[in-house]
């Protein structure tokens, strides 16, 4: 199980990579494209049909209102409830946007489509790992599945790197193991709001704790009033901050639940 929730690890780091190369392509193609949220998922069928089926935002400037919008029905199967609306949106945004050379452009654009391709290939991947996932944790009983909105994946990762939760003597072991646990820079009247993470700590753990503890903060409302305050409270970095605490305290509750084998309650 461990090898597959690593290997999922994996996967989502090439994905992020992969969308920030690809947003750099983007802008050198569509330089306003990201200015207004036209599309809510800028993956989905119908921006990526956009930004690879025109070769320049010339060409979509100069497209006629009628044509692109029986364009922007099509890719989006008529789900979209203003066309029109979007059509003006693209055309603003292209007009906004700078010009490339057209010989640059036909690169940019088969380099884009190849991104895309890419990063498509990859989530089909992540799916299947996903279930792959699901199907081996069945083997592994915890009382970790009893939390709410965690899911299997985030408690297949978290038991994988943690193990036998008895090797650790308390939470705060658990959590220096993780790597949510901080040197501390202060002096007598100043303390450091830069305060880095143990290096020799596990990066797999820790990225599955703060991702179930993203998980609990969106859909549990004693996790989320805990990030709103120390979201309040970060003078620097705020979300991430925020949620690294949020994980922290979810490593007292996985910590006691897995020693206790006890069920989650409210």
């Amino acid at each position: 199980m461990q090898r597959l929730t690593r290997f999922r690890f994996h996967i989502v780091q090439n994905i992020s990579r992969e969308k920030n190369y690809l947003f750099s392509l983007i802008f050198l193609k569509f330089s306003a494209y990201k200015q207004q949220k036209t599309f809510s998922n800028q993956f989905g069928a119908t921006s990526k049909a956009l930004l690879t089926d025109f070769l320049t935002v010339d060409e979509i400037a100069n497209t006629n209102v009628e044509t692109l919008t029986e364009f922007i029905i099509k890719h989006g199967k008529n789900r979209f409830t203003n066309p029109d609306e979007i059509v003006q949106k693209i055309k603003a945004m292209a007009r906004k946007s700078y010009k490339i050379r057209p010989e640059l452009a036909k690169s940019v654009n088969l380099v884009l489509a190849m991104t895309m391709k890419n990063i498509t290939i990859m989530q089909k991947t992540l799916r299947e790992v996903n279930n792959a996932i699901s199907e081996e944790l069945k083997a592994f009983p915890n009382t970790l599945q009893s939390i709410p909105d965690i899911g299997p994946v985030y408690t297949a990762g978290i038991i994988a790197e943690i193990g036998d939760v008895k090797r650790f003597g308390n939470e705060a072991k658990l959590a220096k193991f993780a790597g949510l646990a901080w040197r501390i820079f202060q002096t007598s009247d100043y303390q450091s709001d830069e305060t880095p993470f143990f290096r020799s700590s596990n990066k797999y753990l820790r990225y599955y704790l703060v991702q179930a503890a993203n998980s609990l903060k969106n859909h549990n409302a004693q996790y989320r009033k805990f990030y709103d305050i120390k979201y309040k409270e970060a003078l620097k970095h705020k979300h991430k901050r925020a949620l690294v605490l949020t994980a922290r305290k979810f490593v007292r509750l996985a910590y006691a639940m897995l020693k206790s084998g006890k069920l989650y309650q409210i």
